[in-house]
């Protein structure tokens, strides 16, 4: 069962993932969160403005752990508490790229490379990014994902930048998107899948349809069975 979870068959890791008997947590970082096994991963600058009341997160060093990730729980059709024009584009979003809702229930995560919260990305400091970038890569390889998504051009270069020093290789991809479409890979740890950027993040009002159908259309075969 084990290996099904993180089958090359996204049909036969959807399948083990339903068919556990309850969602299991596992323990990661501070700023990542749904599935352990998600074959379509977000990857953030950090949490944005800390809900009213609740003492914000500072960040950086030392990084508090947690069961914040699960097998058996994606992020489902929007990874934030919105609702109204946020909660329309996400779900679009989503649905644009992914052929059945199960993928968004089931096999999708957001993972954050800092844990601040920060309104506006540009608060956060570089070398939190850095730092994360380290720490969250051994969460992204354990997955075994179909598709890593950078939703920020910050995160596209930090990260981009962490999978060299990690010897990654890099091949890209035509595609109509803002940044290069790049399949990568690593064969001592068995580890390939597409990175990309969105053209603007998916919580933005000019994050368009059309942008999302372009987005979709590209991202779509790739968490398709071949």
């Amino acid at each position: 069962m084990d290996d099904l979870l993180y089958s090359p068959s996204v049909q036969l890791r959807l399948a083990a993932t339903k068919a556990l008997p309850s969602p299991e947590p596992k323990l990661c970082p501070t700023g990542l969160r749904g599935a352990a096994n998600a074959v379509f991963i977000l990857l953030g600058p950090s949490f944005g403005k800390a809900h009213k009341g609740v003492p914000p997160y500072k960040g950086g060093s030392p990084r508090p752990e947690g069961n914040n990730i699960w097998l058996g729980k994606g992020l489902g059709l929007s990874p934030f508490d919105y609702d109204g024009g946020r909660f329309k584009r996400w779900n679009d979003f989503f649905m644009q790229c992914c052929e059945s809702r199960d993928i968004p229930d089931f096999l999708t995560a957001l993972f954050n490379l800092d844990w601040c919260h920060s309104a506006k990305e540009s608060c956060v400091p570089e070398q939190n990014l850095i730092t994360g970038s380290d720490q969250v890569l051994p969460f992204v390889e354990a997955a075994k994902p179909r598709v890593v998504v950078a939703l920020t051009n910050r995160v596209y270069k930090v990260f981009l930048d962490c999978l060299n020093r990690n010897g990654y290789t890099f091949r890209e991809i035509p595609s109509r998107l803002t940044r290069p479409a790049l399949e990568v890979s690593k064969p001592s740890c068995d580890c390939k899948w597409l990175f990309v950027k969105t053209q603007n993040h998916p919580s933005r009002s000019f994050f368009s349809q059309k942008d999302r159908q372009v987005f979709g259309e590209f991202v779509k075969p790739f968490l398709k069975d071949i």
